[in-house]
């Protein structure tokens, strides 16, 4: 789960254009989620309070179109971890939901991915079409005129 968050998370932020302000939160950010999942995998904190201060920073990082995907991942986290804090759910149990949760997660990201992928496509395509229509040379209207001469014999003037 540490894995792919980290994954996703640093992908996701990485392909964003953002400023040198936005890349230095996102690196505390990232670093930030490393130090807090150790603590959480080693129980020195509450997996339910490391999800709900990741909702929290991840809610003030810059816009993406996957970030209101990992919103409601990290959301749908919280309650599965205090399920398990209070002994509802075993660990074998907390561990199984989280890796379904986050193979949800995944194919939905996919999903964003191609979504995107092809309003990017048709974009660059409409792009092409509108520059290649710029750039084609005008043709003048011409007008021909067809006059018979003689038998046989015509001569066009066009202008």
């Amino acid at each position: 789960m540490s894995r792919l968050l980290l994954a996703i998370i640093t992908a996701l932020l990485l392909s964003a254009c953002a400023s040198p302000q936005q890349r230095a939160q996102v690196d505390g950010f990232i670093k930030w989620r490393e130090n807090r999942q150790t603590q959480a995998q080693m129980g020195q904190i509450p997996w339910s309070t490391f999800y709900a201060e990741l909702w929290s920073r991840l809610n003030s990082l810059p816009s993406d179109p996957q970030k209101p995907l990992m919103l409601e991942t990290t959301a749908r986290l919280i309650p599965l971890a205090r399920q398990y804090e209070s002994g509802q759910i075993s660990k074998n149990q907390f561990e199984d939901a989280r890796r379904i949760v986050v193979s949800g997660h995944q194919q939905e990201r996919q999903n964003i991915q191609q979504r995107q992928q092809a309003i990017n496509d048709a974009q660059a395509e409409q792009l092409y079409r509108i520059g290649s229509q710029v750039m084609q040379p005008r043709n003048p209207t011409i007008t021909c005129i067809n006059n018979r001469t003689g038998p046989g014999t015509s001569i066009t003037n066009c202008n």
